[in-house]
């Protein structure tokens, strides 16, 4: 009997302080499993059943059958969540049902927490009746004081931003204690739920925008009175359709879950361990098998809170981006052309202030205005007989390139040639400087014309284009001698 009772208490140490809370790879597939801050923590109603094998290298070795269901209400603000476990460790049964609720803390646009807390109670069985001993007599296999119900509470945490997310998580607070009677005096069994704590960090990296994702993860599992264990890892995700997540775990395993969601509303994955250290020798491996459900309004949709299927969600996203791009493509290109108004308002404020600076730099005066009517009445054609029309007499005494149209006089060159600037950039008119020996006046004029109609209809229009308002002087035809 001491020998049983020495197995017993074995088995009552492990279970007490490495399975009490059962591991899972599914985290990412599931967060509700392991973390109540996560029921609705998309706006779904989803139902999972996950069942997992370990080490199924030893008899009776640790498995983990849970059911879930969770959703959201109040605009995504509360999720409800329900879940039964049956947990099994060799002579160790434990059965569970939770409820869960959370509450959605909006911090700003891209920043949220979710605070949770889970109760419910916890049968805890101890099949004496499955223990394999030499003396089947053994007053302690006789013990049927062998089911306890109590309490139990989780309390959870998520924190959001942006691509970081932030859990905490503490399991089992309450400390429920179990009281089991036996056939043997003196030999009672005790048996106490212990606080476990989890965290968990992930960054999620946008590798191909609306294609890839790579989420590198840590998480950090521990015990009252038990050395923390480390899980490291990265998720890779493809169109939120296709995921794996590979990762390290101290002193136990490594390990590769895959999942994928099948016609829009089921989901299903898998994960396999590959222990290591000295358990591998004899443990064998570890398995595990989830299956979702998504509840929307058809088998072709999943639910997101308006009842659009996913292939509709990604071409609303596919759309929003492409005109997320074009606005800013039409934002560049405005503000180019703002800055293109700018400079073009300054231009003409700098052309306005030439053609200012031009006329005040060249002011005539009496003497000079003298001069330059003297040069007008020697070189102007202004009448060709009371009976010949202008046109017709200039055909009878112009020869070939002979005459053309002055339209400026200026003392300086500067001023002529700033004068020749403006009429090219304002009127785009082609000009030359004419100065005659012993003057002292730069005339601006056009190009030389022998046919008399061009000479008359280019007369009129220079006139008509107000050229004196650009420069000083007025138009009139001059002979070249």
């Amino acid at each position: 009997m001491k020998k049983i009772f020495t197995i017993l208490l074995i088995g009552l140490i492990t279970v007490t302080f490495a399975q009490q809370v059962p591991i899972n790879d599914q985290y990412y597939t599931n967060p509700y499993f392991t973390n109540p801050a996560k029921a609705g923590f998309d706006g779904n109603t989803k139902a999972f059943l996950y069942n997992r094998q370990q080490w199924t290298g030893i008899q009776n070795a640790p498995s983990n059958t849970l059911f879930s269901i969770d959703g959201a209400t109040n605009n995504d603000k509360v999720g409800l969540g329900l879940m039964l476990s049956n947990d099994v460790d060799n002579i160790f049964k434990r059965t569970s049902i939770y409820g869960s609720y959370s509450y959605k803390i909006k911090i700003t646009d891209n920043q949220h927490i979710s605070l949770a807390a889970s109760a419910g109670v916890m049968n805890v069985h101890i099949a004496f009746e499955d223990i394999i001993a030499d003396n089947s007599n053994d007053p302690l296999l006789l013990s049927t004081d062998a089911n306890k119900t109590n309490f139990s509470a989780n309390f959870g945490l998520n924190y959001k931003f942006k691509g970081l997310q932030v859990g905490l998580v503490a399991y089992q607070l309450a400390g429920s204690k179990f009281h089991y009677e036996t056939q043997t005096q003196g030999k009672d069994i005790n048996y106490q739920l212990i606080q476990h704590f989890m965290a968990v960090v992930g960054y999620e990296i946008i590798a191909i925008p609306e294609k890839l994702t790579v989420t590198p993860n840590i998480m950090l599992r521990s015990a009252i009175g038990i050395s923390p264990q480390i899980d490291a890892g990265a998720m890779v995700k493809y169109e939120d359709f296709v995921w794996a997540n590979i990762g390290w775990r101290q002193n136990a395993s490594v390990y590769l879950a895959l999942g994928g969601i099948v016609y829009d509303n089921i989901t299903i994955g898998g994960a396999y361990e590959y222990n290591i250290g000295s358990i591998s020798n004899f443990s064998g491996s570890t398995f595990e098998v989830i299956v979702g459900y998504t509840f929307g309004k058809g088998s072709s949709q999943a639910s997101s809170g308006s009842g659009y299927s996913k292939s509709d969600i990604k071409q609303l996203r596919k759309i929003t981006q492409q005109q997320s791009e074009e606005m800013d493509q039409l934002k560049s290109e405005n503000k180019k052309l703002n800055n293109e108004i700018e400079k073009n308002n300054a231009d003409i404020t700098n052309m306005k202030e030439e053609i200012i600076r031009l006329k005040n730099s060249s002011n005539i005066s009496n003497a000079d205005q003298e001069i330059i009517d003297n040069f007008k009445k020697d070189h102007e054609v202004k009448s060709f007989g009371s009976n010949v029309s202008y046109s017709d007499s200039v055909n009878k005494s112009f020869n070939k390139e002979q005459y053309c149209v002055i339209v400026g006089a200026y003392k300086e060159i500067k001023n002529a040639k700033l004068g020749q600037k403006i009429l090219k950039r304002e009127l785009d008119l082609k000009t030359y400087l004419i100065k005659k020996p012993g003057s002292s006046y730069y005339f601006i004029a056009t190009d030389f014309l022998d046919n008399a109609e061009e000479i008359k209809k280019e007369h009129k229009r220079l006139k008509k284009l107000g050229i004196e308002e650009l420069i000083n002087g007025t138009t009139w035809v001059y002979k070249a001698e």
